[in-house]
């Protein structure tokens, strides 16, 4: 990283002291599980927190499965296989991400046969019961599981999504019967649109156990998640599942935020999972060595790069949020 991305000495120290760790921990990274070589960094294991009457344990990091379906087969399977050998057991997939269903598939392949090892996130953009409880059940069949541990009803973005979710013969109803009979474990909501859609599902709906939201570093500029729908999910204590550190691909192109200060800024938030999206087993190891190594941002060197991230607002580059 070039000095002039860091406006201020602190930053730079602290910088160069995280590039120093990481620079040298990704050299010996595959030994960093087994035996350490002598004086390597230790490391912290992957955090496990656990949430609602399920208890259902969300790892520090998990992986976005939307761009699976876009890999080949046999990456796809190494990245699986090689998140569990790193501790990452949080595989967020959906009914929606691909017309193919390759994620919900993929997944069932690898771990149909090793349930407990991994905590399974999909969900739908149904807004009727008759119509969720359908995927559903299909989403079960794909994942060659008899439970879902996190349900998501998806791409809430309007009030009238809480109108159709929560009327009777919505979606809602679906959900609700799936907790009872244990089909579902945990209940969330996730958006991308609006932030104040998702408020209401939160404050009124007590079944709701997690949120997943963008968080990241351009978000506060322009209808914020961070600081409308953080803070109420915390009071309420439920799971935030945290995605878009990168705004989906468009902070590769911001110049003046590079991709390691955008996943230090979401790590550094108040979420209880990160959820980057990989395209390699290259870079979930980096991820998840970042994940288990990080130290977080302070307040002023959040507040330094949300303040250069601001010529990024609006929807050119959050272009999820029209």
């Amino acid at each position: 990283m070039k000095d002039s991305c860091l406006h201020n000495s602190h930053s730079r120290r602290r910088f160069l002291q995280w590039a120093i760790v990481v620079g040298g921990g990704l050299a010996v990274y595959p030994q960093l599980l087994g035996a350490q070589p002598q004086g390597a960094r230790s490391m912290r294991p992957m955090a496990i927190t656990k949430i609602g009457g399920a208890a259902v344990p969300f790892s520090r990091m998990g992986i976005h499965g939307l761009d699976f379906p876009e890999l080949p087969r046999e990456d796809a399977f190494r990245i699986l296989e090689r998140a569990v050998e790193l501790e990452v057991t949080y595989f967020d997939t959906s009914a929606n991400y691909d017309r193919a269903h390759e994620g919900e598939r993929w997944l069932g392949e690898v771990f149909g046969n090793r349930r407990e090892e991994v905590v399974i996130s999909t969900g739908t953009h149904m807004r009727e019961a008759v119509d969720a409880e359908r995927i559903l059940d299909d989403s079960l069949k794909r994942l060659r599981t008899d439970y879902i541990d996190v349900w998501k009803l998806e791409a809430i973005g309007t009030a009238r999504d809480f109108e159709r979710l929560t009327a009777s013969g919505g979606a809602l109803e679906t959900a609700r019967a799936a907790l009872e009979d244990g089909r579902i474990r945990l209940l969330a909501i996730q958006g991308h649109q609006n932030p104040q859609a998702l408020i209401p599902f939160i404050e009124q709906i007590e079944e709701i156990g997690a949120v997943q939201i963008p968080v990241n570093c351009i978000d506060p500029h322009f209808k914020s998640f961070v600081e409308d729908v953080l803070p109420v999910a915390r009071e309420k204590g439920l799971a935030i599942i945290g995605s878009h550190d990168q705004a989906l691909g468009s902070l590769r192109l911001a110049h003046k935020i590079t991709r390691r200060e955008a996943q230090l800024y979401t790590l550094s938030q108040p979420i209880t999972t990160w959820l980057p999206q990989v395209r390699s087993v290259e870079e979930l190891e980096e991820c998840a060595f970042l994940a288990r190594t990080y130290v977080p941002l302070s307040s002023a060197e959040i507040a330094e790069l949300v303040e250069r991230s601001a010529i990024y607002a609006g929807v050119a580059f959050e272009f999820y949020k029209r």
